[in-house]
């Protein structure tokens, strides 16, 4: 046995963990993950529940997702539904 091991790097730790993120899955879940701060911001100052949850959903997704297409699609859909939603009159 080695007694002198290169330690694991933050990829090779990943994917020992079962975490096999891509870097566009990554940039993609950092950028949805922003707009969901924004959203569940928002929508908690203004007292409009959809804004929340959708926010919600937009900030916690990416950890289960791990394929870049799925987390385009169902960040963009999330969107798409906090922008359904979106109230008119402020």
């Amino acid at each position: 046995m080695d007694e002198f091991q290169q330690p694991l790097s933050p990829f090779e730790m990943m994917q020992a963990l079962g975490l096999d993120y891509s870097v566009g899955a990554l940039i993609g879940g950092t950028l949805f993950g922003i707009v969901g701060i924004y959203l569940f911001r928002k929508g908690r100052k203004d007292g409009h529940s959809p804004n929340v949850w959708v926010g919600l959903a937009l900030m916690l997704y990416p950890l289960f997702v791990s394929s870049t297409l799925y987390t385009y699609v169902v960040g963009a859909l999330l969107c798409g539904v906090a922008y359904y939603y979106w109230p008119l009159e402020y």
